[in-house]
């Protein structure tokens, strides 16, 4: 039997990438920076356009640090919960 940490491990789940699939205000925000990204980029010169596309690498790097480290902090907040509720249940019995 597959467990779920095995396919975390295996990287078969990636909460990262079905953030916004059920959330439709997530959904829509995403749709207008891209809209509205696209715009910029077409009104731009070269240098600019440029320029756009490394602040653009740099918070999609950023975002996905931040991603990774609230998965990271989550998770093991988490395993503490966990282990604090067997821990005490042991402990009332």
């Amino acid at each position: 039997m597959v467990t779920t940490i095995d396919e975390l491990w295996y990287g078969n789940i990636h909460p990262a990438k079905t953030l916004g699939e059920s959330d439709e205000e997530i959904k829509q925000l995403e749709n207008l920076i891209q809209h509205n990204y696209d715009i910029l980029r077409e009104q731009l010169e070269k240098a600019a356009e440029e320029r756009l596309e490394k602040y653009k690498d740099a918070v999609e790097e950023y975002i996905q640090l931040s991603n990774k480290s609230a998965f990271a902090e989550g998770f093991s907040l988490g395993v503490r919960l966990v282990t604090e509720s067997v821990m005490l249940g042991r402990n009332k019995t």
